[in-house]
């Protein structure tokens, strides 16, 4: 009787072994365990194991086997294959490789069986790719190597000027390969003319120098990207060897990785050659240690430091070419998706740390928004709604890198977390917009709840908020300066000055502040309105201070306020904060707040929007400093009166009774979605600018 598995090829997976059980037998692997029942399963197993080579069918396996010898056989290897500890090889491709072939690189072609099928076709296809080396120095004869050995039939090596490179080494490598594998090639040269004409027709191109050599390796990125090559980098910084990633045929990932890690070290490099202005590749001397363009190599760096980085790079470019790196079990990972990785080893102490990305907004290409593209990101954002919080917090934490994140260094600090729990992040300058080139700290947010994870939750949102503010792409822009924008009045797209969206264009001296009316909602209609209110406390806290007439105080004890700002108030009563609130509420008619701690303003604060307010006011008692810290105007002591009023109750803000509200009074409004980076959109959708000016 036939099974219906009687065609499969049945191939045991390398690292799968088996021991006995009271019952039977155990079989463990590292992604999974069975355990057979039977007294025979041990033994049977150990008779079968050798058979199982993938050689030959099932069905050929257990002809002439009496019936019940046939079906034990049968059931194991059906079991096996269905716990994933066998695979069935019967459609795998077939391919060229000679026997020679296939004994003399059985390692490299097992390991690629152990992730996928056809290992023998997908290790002919990367032994046929004609593979460029770029570079010189200890790292370009150690990288010629390693694709030698790996099994590479024609290795070019195009030896560049900036450090000494042993050709005689690279002969005898050439040799020494012919005597191993007749088929291989090694060819080697000075590179002359162009780096695009010198690569000719290979179908990867890898690069490294002991040297930094930043330039270079962006100018081989923007060639390979045109022509759609692979390209894996090894680039020095200092005393350390940055390797990979996959870039080029995947899009301009390197230099968006350099891009990334420029934003968080406070130098900015041209965004389209990945050099700074002084043509030190984001490394000026004296900036952070790690040399400029071309500076001498690290002491560090000698043969078998210089192996390790060439070998890094190697064996990236083996993975992606035998399509490894695509079947990494890690690739479903939240944390890892669409983010690219970078390899970063410590040439002294040979730490190997590994840094994911988003690619930075500066190495795709980008021209003027249209209109109708601004009024489909538009259509975008007042369809979205805030993601829940465990997907939010996924996707947040996809943003954050110590090296090459959208914000780094998100913790707790030294921060008091009593009352509140508070936490802080700092934020990369991907444009340097926050002035970090010229010498400035990386922008600094701070959120705060009634739980580290509501802390930490907020502090994603501001910096989030903060980063978008930061992340304003002047190719966007229109020739004349302008964006469009969404006039909320007229409730139609137009173009506006840029500076009026993004605030950060106007280079004003000072630390970077979070521009007025940047703001995240649950849904669209929400951020829209807070970011319409934010604009009205900040109109009204300025009339404020210049009033001739004193404000009354408002007993916040006897009003009746939600739960939120119910229990901030009791925190600061029990804390016994000298809280006094000033009704400042002006000719716009939304009640506003002065929030004051004996003769300093904290905060200002719209009605429905208190237990932001009364938040501020506790993080102030706790001494942990914020990024709104300075933005409250100080209320004179004149205007400070005695008198009392009630609370005013407010009804929740609705975006388009505020936009007539500021119309009435001279005010125009427009939205825009924030910020120029993809990633924004999809981590925290509903975060939009909204500004007000008359």
């Amino acid at each position: 009787m036939e099974s219906a598995h009687d065609s499969i090829r049945p191939k045991l997976k390398p690292d799968v072994y088996w021991v006995p059980h009271p019952d039977g037998a155990v079989f463990v692997h590292s992604s999974a365990h069975l355990t057979v029942r039977g007294k025979s399963a041990l033994a049977l197993m150990d008779r079968l194991a050798p058979h199982l080579d993938g050689a030959v069918t099932l069905g050929e396996l257990v002809t002439g086997l009496p019936d019940g010898k046939r079906e034990m056989v049968t059931t194991l290897v059906s079991s096996l294959l269905t716990a994933g500890l066998i695979k069935d090889v019967s459609g795998d491709e077939p391919h060229g490789l000679t026997a020679a072939e296939l004994e003399l690189y059985a390692a490299e072609i097992a390991y690629i069986d152990y992730y996928l099928d056809s290992a023998a076709r997908r290790f002919e296809v990367y032994r046929n790719t004609p593979i460029a080396c770029v570079g010189s120095g200890l790292t370009l004869t150690a990288l010629a190597h390693a694709c030698l050995a790996a099994g590479a039939r024609d290795v070019r090596v195009l030896v560049t000027g900036e450090s000494p490179t042993s050709a005689e080494r690279l002969d005898d490598y050439a040799r020494l390969a012919a005597e191993r594998d007749p088929a291989q090639r090694l060819t080697h040269g000075p590179l002359s003319g162009s780096l695009a004409a010198a690569i000719g027709d290979a179908g990867v191109v890898l690069h490294v120098s002991d040297r930094p050599m930043a330039a270079r390796a962006a100018e081989l990125d923007r060639i390979c990207q045109e022509r759609g090559l692979p390209l894996v980098q090894g680039v020095m910084a200092g005393d350390e060897a940055w390797t990979g990633p996959v870039s080029g045929s995947t899009g301009m990932l390197w230099t968006a990785a350099w891009l990334r890690r420029a934003a968080n070290l406070g130098l900015h490099p041209d965004p389209f050659t990945g050099t700074s202005s002084d043509g030190t590749g984001g490394d000026g001397a004296g900036t952070d240690g790690t040399g400029a363009e071309g500076a001498e190599p690290s002491p560090f760096l000698a043969g078998p430091t210089a192996a390790i980085v060439a070998n890094r790079v190697s064996f990236t470019a083996f993975r992606h070419i035998t399509g490894i790196a695509d079947a990494d079990p890690h690739s479903a990972d939240p944390a890892k998706a669409g983010r690219a990785a970078v390899s970063v080893v410590n040439l002294e102490t040979l730490n190997t740390g590994e840094y994911r990305f988003h690619p930075h907004p500066a190495a795709q290409r980008a021209a003027s928004e249209s209109a109708d593209a601004f009024a489909e990101r538009y259509r975008a954002f007042l369809a979205a709604t805030r993601l829940d919080d465990e997907t939010f917090s996924a996707r947040a934490a996809s943003c954050f890198d110590p090296r090459l994140g959208l914000f780094a260094e998100m913790d707790e600090g030294e921060l008091q977390q009593l009352p509140l729990y508070a936490a802080r992040a700092r934020v990369s300058d991907p444009f340097g917009h926050a002035g970090t080139g010229d010498g400035r700290e990386r922008p600094q947010v701070t959120g705060a709840g009634v739980t580290q994870a509501q802390a930490r939750h907020e502090t994603g949102i501001a910096a989030l908020a903060a980063y978008a503010a930061l992340a304003v792409d002047r190719r966007r822009l229109t020739s004349d300066g302008q964006a469009y924008a969404h006039n909320l009045v007229l409730e139609k797209d137009e173009p506006v000055p840029a500076e009026l969206l993004y605030p950060v264009l106007r280079a004003e001296p000072g630390p970077f502040r979070v521009p007025v009316g940047l703001v995240a909602g649950p849904d669209a209609g929400t951020a829209l309105a807070d970011g319409l209110l934010a604009h009205i406390v900040a109109l009204t806290a300025a009339a404020a201070v210049t009033s001739g007439t004193p404000f009354p105080r408002v007993d916040l004890d006897a009003a009746a306020l939600p739960d939120t700002p119910a229990r901030y108030l009791e925190m600061l009563r029990v804390a016994r904060v000298p809280l006094t609130a000033y009704d400042v509420t002006g000719p716009l008619g939304v009640p506003v707040y002065a929030l004051c701690v004996e003769d300093r303003t904290i905060a200002y604060a719209a009605a429905p929007r208190l237990a932001a307010g009364l938040a501020r006011v506790l993080l102030d008692y706790q001494g942990v400093p914020t990024h709104l810290d300075g933005d409250a105007p100080a209320l004179p002591e004149p205007l400070r009166g005695t008198d009392t009023a009630a609370w005013r109750e407010a009804p929740e803000p609705d975006w388009r009774a505020l936009t007539r509200t500021l119309h009435e009074h001279g005010y125009q409004a427009h939205a825009a979605p924030a910020g120029h980076d993809p990633v924004i959109a999809r981590v925290l959708p509903t975060l939009v600018q909204v500004t007000v000016h008359g």
